[in-house]
């Protein structure tokens, strides 16, 4: 995992097939949209928004 810019993080999966790779990425979503944070008095919620991206070696 890095940190590409700001509030953009990288995963990278290797020998993970694209099911697999959504599978994790579903329960990854999952489990931060479950997740709060306590403020004060208040919990807050917060969600992400993700992506899949699979690569193949070149022949």
């Amino acid at each position: 995992m890095g940190r590409i810019d700001g509030e953009e993080f990288e995963i990278m999966l290797l020998n993970t097939s694209k099911e697999s790779a959504d599978s994790f990425a579903t329960r990854l979503h999952q489990s931060i949209t479950q997740s709060a944070v306590a403020y004060g008095h208040a919990s807050i919620r917060y969600s992400a928004s993700m992506g899949l991206v699979c690569l193949s070696p070149r022949a």
